[in-house]
Formats: structure tokens, sequence, C-alpha cells
């Protein structure tokens, strides 16, 4: 009887994503590239760069000049989102405040 292999056996050999997403931007940048410094509050937070995980913030990322959407999530559920429009050989820093899907208290109104 022959035995089967699961795909996700497999997804552990490489790298992580984040880092062949950042390769990939990074090859495709080209002589007129641009640099821009991600940041978040609060810090650490997960970097998507057009739909792709590139790390965690603070991030120097090396891009080709073009736009793109950036999407920030934070370790409790914050979420922040921006575009940035990078001009030839600019560098750029694009700072994204995350906030919380639901409050974390509710204030008492004042009258």
């Amino acid at each position: 009887m022959p035995t089967s292999v699961t795909q996700h056996l497999f997804a552990s050999s490489g790298p992580p994503p984040q880092e062949t997403n950042v390769r990939e931007f990074e090859a495709k940048a080209g002589k007129d590239a641009g640099k821009v410094l991600l940041r978040a509050t609060p810090n650490q937070a997960q970097i998507w760069v057009n739909g792709k995980v590139v790390g965690k913030t603070p991030l120097l990322l090396v891009l080709a000049p073009g736009k793109y959407d950036v999407e920030m999530r934070g370790a409790r559920g914050e979420t922040g989102k921006s575009t940035v429009d990078l001009l030839p050989r600019e560098t750029r820093e694009l700072v994204v405040k995350l906030h919380s899907l639901y409050p974390a208290r509710v204030a008492a109104s004042q009258q």
C-alpha cells in the first residue's frame, strides 16, 4: 500500500516567505531604486506590501519607483493601511498608526 505525502510537510523547507518577498522586491528595484523606511506605532507590526508579507517594523525596503499599498498588523489585532508613491532614487519614511478593531476600554461619556 503506497503512503501518501501531504503538501504541508514541505512548507518548512527554504527561506520564510517574508525573506523571499523582500528579495523579489529588491531584484525588481533596478538602478533607480528608492528606499522606504517602514515604521508603526506600536512597533513590531507585521508588514504587507502589495499583499505580500515582508517582515516586521521597523524595516528598510529597497523598491522600484512606483505606488505601493502598505498594510500593517500589530500583535493585538491593531491594523493600519497607507500607500506610498516612491520616486526614483528617493528615500522616504512611512509611519503608520495602528488602530484597534475594538476599543480596549469603554470611556464614560462626559456631559
